[in-house]
């Protein structure tokens, strides 16, 4: 029998790491070119994971649709009221304020070797955005008419296939709970889309364990969505869309789609996009609404949003009712119908959600009031406890908020206050600046009362919900030389009231620091240093017992080399110590070599990855982003000891037709610590296979 220590294994996985002699030269020109990789998405996915959150409703698919667009048909950065560049992920807020500064001081561009001398603009963000951006006026922006963009949109067929190939054992499993419905899991979605300003698509979605045609789904899938929408329409019309869709408000107090605004490794960008509704295209079954949405601009500088939503949702259900109507005591987020006990929660209330937002627009900022209601046909009530104690109670819930953001040269003021029915406050201040062209600042502070209700925001916090907390955020980017980057941030939080897992007022702090060093089309690395310490009940909590700090610490190395014509490898070690006071410290380790082969001229194209992990226990899990199919994410959290593979494959058989293949397979070493809620039993293999299609004409 062959065991594997970590000891034994960083030696190799340093080796397999060391460069070929052709990172002794430079990289071929089509290396630089865009490849999906290349989307900045993996450190955001991570950090969604690590605060709980899911990153499956993320709406990544449109993104990248739009950078293949802007790809094939470059977006005109000389125009500062240009629409589409607040959808530009590639530039953060800080940035794409001091460009529009410049080119309304300076004049437009000559050409993109000037965006050197514009503050925050290095030679490596240059080369990122090149292939996206052109100095010309976009002309078909003012004269292409609503049948010419309907008879010019490019038509996608996306098919996938997936499916478990092991028998899953334990709680909550198929075997566990009966489930009906094969354990294929099918995706299908079309979309008819021009540029930015044209969507028309549907989707259906069946997981595994559900059934289809039959039973409980006799119509098919288990989830539709469907969507058409149109921006630019006309002077006053700006967007519209009829179905479902998604809603952003100010700084995410109220509702907000997307992953911009939260910690991670980009420290400085603590503030959330503008664009208030977008198509939604994910395959969440849960943060989206349906309904109609529309932008107006009835008198310029006035902007006007209104929306309405009527749909229904997963939750569980009480057996007492309140004011003549049944009990809910949470919302169910999964989208998982399988088993008769998921089956009986499915659709059982009824949201109805209407609001909207003026906003008045200058240009170095934006004022603008927010309102939203929202009505259920049950009674909410969350489970008494102490820290329910002042959890939204009722059936219905208004909500306000005053935001505002200022920008002044280099500097990029926000805020956002935000009130809830009956005496909730939440707030939300930040400040975001360039002080140097290799110095970037990034301040925040927020508190959110113990009585603010939300079930819909997306705000700046340690915790998922703004509700009973109170902190300070700065993050720091500094360039000391032309090669070197250091990212940093603090954050410290309180929370007055009892929480989760804390019966009494409690307090934290984190801390990041990454060190990394590149070699442009040679390598990137990096060192990645985080500290976070909490305070939490004890094993044996007791009214009379003190909380007890929890300290955990993260060890990241990184190394990326680029070997030129499309080669490229990925190594990683990552070390993670969580210790909770009086207790055994519990440790874990992870490992991987990836293996990315690329070119942009071949119709071939993989990525590979071998993992080694081992952990004491769930407590010190560590997560690792995945190589998925297009469209598809994966962060997988890695608890207990054992290995991780798997092989993803690209055909790109014709500019229309592309086809994708993934084998993944974790192999659990038995241990003596047993996890009885895990899908994946200590001693077993869990192996995926995954197909897709995806076809596209019109182009």
């Amino acid at each position: 029998m062959i065991t594997f220590t970590s000891r034994g294994l960083v030696p190799l996985f340093i080796l397999s790491a060391w460069p070929a002699p052709s990172f002794l030269l430079y990289a071929q020109q089509d290396s630089a070119s865009w490849k999906p990789t290349t989307l900045p998405f993996e450190e955001a996915l991570q950090s969604l994971a690590e605060h709980g959150e899911n990153p499956d409703d993320t709406d990544l698919g449109l993104a990248t649709e739009l950078l293949e667009s802007w790809r094939k048909k470059p977006l005109n950065i000389n125009d500062p009221d240009h629409p589409d560049l607040q959808d530009f992920l590639l530039l953060d807020p800080v940035r794409l304020e001091a460009l529009r500064h410049y080119i309304r001081s300076q004049g437009p561009l000559i050409s993109l070797y000037e965006l050197q001398v514009v503050p925050g603009f290095d030679t490596e963000l240059i080369r990122r955005i090149s292939p996206f951006i052109q100095l010309r006026p976009d002309l078909d922006r003012f004269t292409i008419s609503l049948r010419d963009q309907f008879l010019s949109s490019q038509h996608q067929w996306l098919i996938r296939l997936s499916r478990n190939l092991e028998p899953l054992t334990g709680s909550g499993t198929a075997a566990g709970t009966g489930f009906t419905g094969s354990p294929l899991a099918l995706l299908v979605r079309f979309r008819h889309f021009y540029e930015n300003r044209m969507s028309i698509g549907f989707l259906g979605e069946k997981d595994p364990g559900e059934t289809f045609f039959r039973k409980d789904n006799k119509a098919g899938f288990d989830h539709y969505s469907f969507h058409a929408g149109i921006r630019q329409v006309g002077r006053i019309l700006e967007e519209l869309v009829v179905g479902d869709y998604t809603v952003s408000l100010g700084q995410g107090l109220l509702m907000h789609a997307g992953m911009g605004g939260r910690k991670g490794a980009l420290v400085t960008g603590i503030r959330k996009p503008d664009r208030v509704f977008k198509p939604y295209t994910a395959a969440g079954e849960f943060n989206y609404f349906r309904g109609l949405c529309a932008l107006l601009k009835p008198k310029p500088p006035f902007q006007l949003a209104v929306f309405y939503s009527n749909r229904q949702k997963d939750a569980n259900t009480g057996s007492a009712s309140m004011q003549g109507l049944g009990v809910i005591t949470g919302f169910l987020e999964s989208g998982y119908h399988r088993s008769p006990a998921e089956l009986e929660d499915e659709k059982r209330v009824n949201e109805q959600m209407a609001g909207g937002s003026v906003r008045h627009r200058w240009r170095s900022g934006h004022l603008a009031i927010n309102l939203v209601s929202s009505r259920y046909d049950k009674f909410f009530k969350k489970k008494e406890s102490a820290y329910t104690a002042f959890s939204f109670s009722g059936h219905k819930l208004t909500q306000a908020s005053l935001d505002w953001g200022i920008k002044f040269r280099h500097f990029n003021w926000f805020s956002e206050t935000a009130f809830s029915s009956p005496a909730g406050i939440a707030i939300v201040s930040g400040l975001q600046t360039s002080l140097d062209k290799r110095l970037d600042l990034a301040l925040l502070y927020r508190r959110y009362d113990k009585k603010y209700h939300s079930f819909n925001a997306n705000a700046f916090g340690e915790f998922a919900d703004p509700v009973n907390e109170e902190g300070f955020y700065a993050g720091l980017q500094f360039a000391p030389a032309s090669r070197w980057k250091i990212n940093a941030y603090w954050d410290f939080w309180v929370r007055p009231w009892y929480s989760y897992q804390a019966d009494g007022p409690s307090a934290g702090n984190e801390q990041l620091v990454r060190v990394q060093y590149a070699v442009r089309y040679k390598m990137d690395s990096y060192l990645q240093l985080r500290f976070r310490s909490g305070e939490e009940n004890g094993m044996e909590p007791s009214v009379l017992t003190p909380l007890l700090e929890r300290r955990q610490a993260q060890i990241r190395i990184h190394l990326n080399l680029f070997h030129g014509k499309g080669l490229e490898t990925r190594s990683r070690i990552e070390f993670n110590r969580n210790k909770l006071a009086g207790a055994k410290a519990s440790t874990g380790f992870l490992a991987f070599q990836d293996l990315l082969y690329q070119p942009v001229q071949s119709v071939f194209s993989g990525t590979a990855r071998f993992c080694f992990f081992s952990t004491r226990d769930y407590d010190s899990r560590i997560y690792a982003y995945e190589n998925d199919l297009l469209y598809n994410y994966s962060v997988p959290a890695f608890s207990g000891k054992g290995l991780r593979l798997y092989l993803n494959q690209r055909w790109a058989l014709s500019k229309q037709l592309v086809l994708e293949g993934r084998w993944a397979c974790t192999f659990k070493f038995k241990s003596r610590l047993k996890d009885p809620d895990s899908y994946e039993n200590e001693g077993n293999k869990n192996m995926t296979l995954k197909f897709q299609c995806r076809w596209q004409f019109g182009i």
